[in-house]
Order: C-alpha cells, then sequence, then structure tokens
C-alpha cells in the first residue's frame, strides 16, 4: 500500500527521533516543597512549615506528585490526592531493581 507512506507518515518516518523535554512539573520542583517518603507504617506527621498552598480555604484537597527515576536516566510522575497512597506508591517502586530513587513533592 503506497499510500501509507506518503504526506505525514513519510514525513514521521524520516524525521529525527524525539527528545525528551523534562516536565514543567518537574523542572519547578525547587519551587515546590519537598516531602520525604516515610519508610515504616507510622502516621503520617503534618508539615510545620506554612506555603501559600496552605492559606487557601476553598482547597478541598491535595495534590502529591510521587516522581520516579530509574537507573536508565527515564522518569515517570503520577499525582495523588492522599498523600498516604503517594508515599505507599513511591515505597513500592523503590523496591524495584530498576529504580534508582523516589520523590514525593506537593504541588497543588
Amino acid at each position: 500500500m503506497p499510500w501509507l507512506y506518503t504526506g505525514l507518515y513519510a514525513r514521521l518516518a524520516s524525521a529525527a527521533p524525539i527528545r525528551a523535554r523534562p516536565n514543567k512539573c518537574l523542572r519547578r520542583a525547587e519551587e515546590l516543597e519537598i516531602f520525604p517518603v516515610a519508610q515504616t507504617d507510622e502516621p503520617l506527621k503534618k508539615t510545620k512549615k506554612q506555603n501559600a498552598l496552605g492559606k487557601d480555604r476553598r482547597r478541598k484537597h491535595r495534590h502529591w506528585q510521587v516522581t520516579v527515576y530509574y537507573a536508565d536516566g527515564q522518569k515517570f510522575a503520577r499525582v495523588y490526592t492522599d498523600r498516604a497512597k503517594a508515599a505507599s506508591f513511591a515505597r513500592r517502586q523503590k523496591r524495584s531493581p530498576v529504580v534508582k530513587s523516589t520523590r514525593v513533592v506537593q504541588v497543588g
């Protein structure tokens, strides 16, 4: 079927490989408050530091982004509304031999 390799398909086939661009949320990680992942099953303690996210009275829930860094240099991020679930996901991913590190960040 020669029509498949015309136009857009031909350009995609001949294009250079796509480079991974850093995620905007990951680039702003230094601006956000980073919370360590709990290593035990103890209840999570509230943080003492107040930031702009803690002053909004309309807020019904918070967002926690779990970033997984792999040994080959790739990154994966997932957002949770429950901090305990985010911490357990980070712990579970950390057990894998291909995972270099994990991070839990409050993003909103």
